[in-house]
């Protein structure tokens, strides 16, 4: 179960009180679920700011390099960058879309004639950002800031009296009223929803839990033979950490909020004792390799960001090549701090990577040009000659990046039996079935990009171990229902009770062998095969 489709459920339900996305933003998205339930506001909110956001990108290059030359640089964002948010639904990547229309719309207003609607437009968009994920917006903001700054120091010049009050000229009136209300506003709104987010001790109990979950399972944890003496110290076995990434959480069992304390401080020893240095020619070593094998959803990433700061050391004059040196610096220590913490999908390296490739798309201007370059730019053969090259390097990188990690296709797969499970679950009003994460057993198989939502997602009588992972006011609702908030103990020597597994998925070994460790009070306790359809297998769960 991805995110965004849980972002969605909830919403749907009247759970606003999503930790890692505003509480002001999920009131508003449901607020129009109710005016246009079935069909899922999350997705048609966000895809709506996605739209928002490129539309006013094309405008800002519009402005600076001219009409001809935005749809070109329009077309390399969409083919490198669009796939991400015209065709999926990511709450990760979309705050740094959000961010960067809505940061460079304001610094545009500022190079221009200042505009009050570039600043409102703009401060709009980068709140809505730091709604949607708050630190995406703060990494955003901070290789923004960074261009910012060294543009403007670029056009010092020896004329000036000295470097501290050229610098003291960048806080205008206007400059100095923009920065305050985006920070005065991004901060105020995070802190009130931090405020509402933990008013009662159910809520605050849920983001504690919650909090804890993410820095263990998000984040890359030491082995267990890398830290045996701690997680034996803590009773956590090699099954247990097994159990962890697969996303079996037990605030009951193995996972309590103590424990995960305490899991937390292991992760953080495990990086304090590394070696910095190594750490970094790893990190190195590790990003090159991927950059040149030109297949993954990350070296397309790293590609695009190698061809615009290629084409801006081309054009370009020698001062102005402090501005993508200064970002290079940026987005490696950046990435070298998730890397550190072992954080590094694709979706938490976006939200670097994309404001430093805009920001240096943002570099060029003619006054800064080589005189070859300047001969060329207006030359219209010279512009055919790069739309032809341009479109095709986006054929080849178009069907790359939908290929890979985020490809729909990989998240409609369906398993062997799925509608006669379905149906065989419906009509067991009687009985209770814990399915394993990742089994879908609903019928919306669009992950990432559910169209349509449905309350309750799942028939009543089914629940899913990520209602203890979660530990959200929707998941206990639905676990309430079902008859239990301890989905583990409810299903020993339950005749009306059974874990449903996959052949595919294949963890009842594993989740045997965690019952016996933490809840058999010395009994011995065994899964037995009950009832196969399809793919699907049913176990009932018993104490010898």
């Amino acid at each position: 179960m991805d995110d965004e489709k849980f972002f969605s459920l909830s919403i749907a339900f009247g759970d606003y009180n999503i930790i890692f996305t505003n509480y002001f933003l999920c009131r508003l998205i449901g607020f129009i679920q109710h005016m246009i339930y079935p069909i899922n506001a999350f997705t048609a909110v966000s895809l709506m700011f996605a739209v928002l956001a490129f539309i006013t990108l094309h405008s800002i290059f519009a402005r600076k390099i001219s009409l001809k030359w935005s749809f070109l640089v329009m077309i390399f964002l969409y083919a490198f960058f669009g796939v991400n948010h015209l065709t999926i639904i990511s709450y990760t990547m979309l705050p740094a879309l959000l961010a960067v229309a809505g940061l460079f719309y304001i610094i545009d207003g500022l190079d221009a004639k200042f505009r009050m609607r570039n600043a409102l437009w703009g401060v709009f968009l980068t709140v809505i950002a730091s709604m949607y994920r708050f630190k995406v917006f703060l990494s955003c903001f901070c290789v923004i800031a960074v261009f910012y700054l060294v543009r403007y120091l670029i056009g010092y010049r020896k004329s000036e009296k000295n470097l501290l009050s050229y610098v003291k000229k960048l806080f205008t009136k206007q400059f100095s009223f923009t920065l305050v209300t985006v920070v005065l506003l991004v901060f105020s709104f995070n802190f009130a929803s931090q405020i509402i987010n933990t008013s009662t001790p159910e809520l605050s109990y849920y983001k504690q839990y919650t909090t804890l979950r993410s820095q263990v399972w998000d984040f890359e944890m030491p082995s267990y033979e890398e830290a045996k003496s701690e997680y034996d110290s803590l009773n956590i076995t090699e099954n247990d950490l097994k159990m962890l990434k697969n996303i079996y959480l037990d605030d009951g069992g193995a996972f309590t909020i103590d424990t995960l304390t305490e899991l937390v401080e292991i992760r953080k020893a495990h990086i304090d004792n590394r070696n910095i240095f190594s750490s970094f020619i790893d990190m190195s070593k590790s990003l090159i390799l991927e950059t040149l094998s030109f297949s993954t959803d990350k070296s397309i990433l790293f590609i695009s960001f190698l061809l615009i700061m290629l084409l801006f050391l081309l054009i370009m004059k020698k001062r102005y090549y402090f501005i993508p040196i200064s970002l290079l610096v940026v987005m490696a220590g950046l990435n070298f701090y998730l890397w550190q913490y072992g954080r590094t999908p694709y979706r938490a390296i976006y939200g670097i990577v994309f404001p430093c490739v805009v920001s240096i798309l943002y570099s060029v201007e003619k006054s800064g040009f080589k005189k070859k370059a300047l001969r060329f730019f207006d030359n219209n053969i010279f512009y055919s000659s790069v739309a032809i090259v341009c479109i095709a390097v986006i054929s080849f990188i178009v069907p790359v990046t939908l290929s890979k990690s985020y490809s729909i296709d990989t998240q409609i797969k369906k398993v062997s039996g799925h509608d006669q499970v379905v149906n065989y679950i419906e009509s067991q009003n009687d009985k209770r079935f814990v399915v394993a994460n990742c089994i879908n057993v609903s019928n919306n198989y669009n992950l990432q990009r559910p169209w349509t939502v449905k309350i309750p997602d799942v028939p009543e009588n089914a629940a899913q171990f990520l209602g203890t992972y979660y530990r959200s006011t929707y998941d206990n609702h639905l676990l309430e229902k079902f008859g239990t908030k301890d989905v583990y103990t409810f299903l020993i020597n339950n005749d009306s009770a059974y874990f449903v597994d996959t052949v595919e998925v294949n963890v009842y070994k594993m989740f045997e062998t965690y019952l016996n460790d933490h809840y058999s009070n010395g009994k011995n306790i065994k899964l037995f095969l009950n009832k196969s359809i399809g793919d699907y297998r049913f176990y009932s769960v018993k104490e010898n």
